[in-house]
């Protein structure tokens, strides 16, 4: 169950809280890469080495670099109204 009623009092409002679960699924990570995948990349774009999962990494990157973009646009839309 994600909402659960609380229980009302005679002539008060019926309230809703949000589930642990709920609650969980709302966190916001505040990353998009992990600490390695940074390390990849950068090492990668200083050195020109490239080390294992690379090829692997920027792949799944270049997949996904339409929605990333589209995620970051609306958050900078959504905290600049707030």
């Amino acid at each position: 169950m994600l909402i659960k009623k609380k229980k009302d009092d005679v002539g008060q409002p019926i309230r809703y809280t949000l589930t642990e679960s709920v609650r969980a699924i709302m966190m916001v990570r505040s990353y998009i890469l992990t600490k390695h995948e940074r390390q990849i990349l950068e090492r990668a774009l200083e050195t020109g080495d490239k080390l294992d999962g690379y090829a692997v990494l920027t792949h799944h990157l270049r997949r996904a670099q339409k929605q990333l973009k589209a995620d970051l646009d609306l958050i900078q839309k959504a905290v600049k109204t707030e």
